[in-house]
């Protein structure tokens, strides 16, 4: 349907999540959309912490916040979903998702480096996140992994891996 996002592959296997009540694995769309929901939220109380003219030390803490979820979510994208995708889809088709990604650590970096600045200085740089955050989402979301539920490719089967590797992930900022 136009305008709805389908989170399922066609066919796909539902495998278990280990726990108490043995959940279906959900695919790496449906973790990878809730992530970007979370962090929209997060980002949404900053914007609006900034415009407010909130204390710089709300603005610090909801800053870090940010910081830590995408610093998992970036070891994960990186080193699993991005290199799952090029075996899936072919280097070329993900080397501008990979670019994005990288902006977002590298974004991240500044604005925790300038968490101290004042919340004016902070203020712009959350926006250039945000605004590469949005263009990371939508390249990522209506690009190789809609490609992906197109073709009907399990996207079950790497969810362990990726929520190993944001599990496993250090919360400091790439070199």
């Amino acid at each position: 349907m136009a305008g709805t996002r389908s989170t399922k592959t066609k066919d796909a296997k539902k495998q278990k999540l280990e726990g108490p009540e043995e959940l279906p694995t959900p695919t790496v769309v449906e973790v990878v959309t809730a992530e970007n929901n979370e962090l929209s939220i997060l980002l949404h109380h900053a914007q609006k912490a900034a415009e407010k003219d909130s204390s710089s030390e709300l603005l610090e803490r909801l800053t870090d916040s940010v910081a830590i979820g995408v610093r998992l979510q970036s070891q994960a994208r990186l080193d699993v979903l991005i290199p799952f995708l090029s075996d899936k889809l072919g280097e070329d088709e993900t080397k501008s998702v990979k670019k994005l990604q990288e902006d977002l650590e590298s974004d991240l970096k500044k604005a925790l480096e300038q968490r101290k600045d004042g919340a004016d200085t902070l203020k712009s740089t959350l926006m250039a996140f945000l605004k590469d955050f949005q263009a990371s989402v939508k390249k990522l979301e209506t690009g190789p992994l809609a490609q992906l539920v197109e073709q009907g490719v399990d996207l079950t089967e790497i969810t362990p891996k990726y929520l190993k590797a944001k599990e496993s992930a250090s919360i400091e900022a790439r070199a």
